[in-house]
């Protein structure tokens, strides 16, 4: 006859070993789990961050790059209309040059290449040319890189330029209101390749 006791005694001493079994492999996994990252890891982490950092910071750059360029554009755009104000009242342009529009040559006094905002572009203050009756602009600002705009008379465009599409690259003489674009670049200093200026032709020089 079977000792029912022993019997049902080992079944418990059993089924403990198993649950204490299966509690150890829990136990083993959740120290597996609770490891950390290694070294490797943690470097292919940062690597991506970094990586993900600095192509979000090109695109960033890049746009805000376009944003500046296009109010550039529409300040010398606004400066144009305030010149058209300037010749119609004085048949002369900035700093006492004539016919904006065919570009036909002459030679007032004084520099052919002046800050828009200097006496002698008269869009803000009195030139003295007879009919003045400005200002034609509230104010002019610096440009979004923080330099001046300009009036120049014998401009010649160079590649990379925004608004000189269509002009031979140092080929032209032209006269046009401009930025000198991130760079900076100003009175009589003229680049013929890699250009950054923004400009707005007026007129081509026969």
């Amino acid at each position: 006859m079977r000792d029912r006791t022993t019997e049902g005694f080992t079944g418990d001493v059993e089924r403990e070993k198993s649950k204490s079994s299966f509690f150890l492999f829990r136990a083993e996994e959740s120290a597996k789990t609770r490891r950390g990252f290694t070294l490797i890891e943690i470097i292919l982490v940062l690597a991506l961050i970094g990586l993900l950092a600095t192509i979000t910071y090109a695109s960033l750059s890049g746009a805000l790059e376009k944003g500046r360029i296009s109010r550039a554009q529409a300040d010398l755009s606004e400066f144009r209309q305030a010149i058209i104000l300037l010749e119609h009242d004085t048949d002369f342009g900035p700093g006492g040059f004539d016919d904006m529009g065919s570009c036909i040559a002459n030679s007032p006094s004084g520099s052919n290449e002046f800050t828009l905002d200097s006496g002698q572009a008269g869009l803000i203050t009195d030139n003295g040319v007879s009919g003045w009756s400005g200002p034609y602009i509230g104010s002019i600002s610096k440009d979004p890189w923080g330099n001046d705009y300009y009036f120049d008379d014998d401009y010649q465009c160079a590649d990379g330029a925004t608004g000189c599409s269509g002009f031979i690259t140092g080929g032209e003489d032209l006269r046009v209101v401009h930025s000198g674009g991130p760079n900076g670049s100003g009175i009589n200093t003229y680049e013929l390749t890699g250009s950054d200026n923004v400009v707005l032709v007026l007129c081509v020089h026969p």
